[in-house]
């Protein structure tokens, strides 16, 4: 319906153009007489076809923007809400003490922040990192929870994966 509005709207507009661009003055008569002609009226007829093509494409750009913020809304809204599901999936599962899998996309959203708990994972297995007084708003020494540090821990880390011994694991990636 759109690409439609669009597409004839262009046709006016290229019409208009054309028709701006066709009309000439006719050719004087070989007669001393004033010659009379409608070129004007033809050209001011073209503009004002040209201002009403221009002003239906702006109306069905604004209708298009406001589409696009509806769906976009409404993508963001459900994100969110399956987000929320998730977090409450996983807090139920905690809570029963409960091994959980997530997805490494699932994974990135336990990231410490907006109330989401901290979770690392390394050699698939997940870690929380909630509690750990090193791992505050979910990051630590320039790791940020919420991903796979399989590498950043064991090669990068002065202390390896030592430390985990300490936190609570909780699942693993799900692949």
């Amino acid at each position: 319906m759109k690409n439609k509005k669009f597409l004839l709207l262009g046709l006016l507009l290229t019409a208009a153009i054309f028709l701006v661009g066709c009309t000439e003055a006719p050719k004087p008569a070989p007669t001393d007489a004033p010659v009379v002609t409608d070129a004007p009226s033809a050209v001011e007829e073209a503009v004002e076809e040209a201002k009403e093509a221009a002003e239906e494409v702006k109306e069905a750009t604004e209708e298009a923007v406001e589409e696009a913020k509806d769906t976009v809304e409404g993508v963001v809204a459900d994100a969110k809400e399956a987000i929320e599901e998730l977090k409450n999936k996983v807090l139920a599962a905690l809570e029963k003490k409960e091994p959980i899998e997530l997805t490494l996309e699932e994974l990135a959203h336990f990231n410490g922040k907006d109330g989401m708990r901290a979770f690392v994972a390394v050699d698939g297995i997940i870690y929380d990192m909630t509690d750990s007084p090193a791992w505050k708003d979910g990051e630590h020494n320039g790791n940020l929870a919420g991903k796979d540090l399989t590498k950043e821990i064991k090669e990068d880390s002065p202390h390896g994966i030592g430390k985990l011994e300490n936190v609570v694991e909780v699942g693993k990636i799900k692949e």
